[in-house]
């Protein structure tokens, strides 16, 4: 099982499970923008491995705007960086 969260102004992703009840430390990745506020796992790109999308409230500290965040997974509760704002 894996995890992922926004919390605060990040992506909390890649937390697998130890088959316990128990999980790894989560690994932080950037969201794309400030204040992310939803989430969704999918395969984005068609490779088979999870992908995270990510909505932010801004794009950036200056903005009004919101913007889109896309990790593609590695498939090892890994990710890229964020490919899209």
């Amino acid at each position: 099982m894996r995890l992922a969260a926004t919390v605060g102004a990040a992506a909390k992703w890649g937390t697998a499970g130890h088959g316990d009840g128990t999980f790894q430390a989560p690994v932080t990745y950037s969201s794309g923008g400030q204040f992310p506020y939803s989430l969704a796992v999918g395969d984005v790109n068609g490779d088979g491995k999870p992908d995270l999308v990510v909505t932010n409230l801004y794009e950036n500290s200056g903005s009004t705007n919101g913007s889109l965040g896309v990790l593609l997974g590695n498939g090892d509760g890994t990710s890229e960086r964020v490919l899209r704002r």
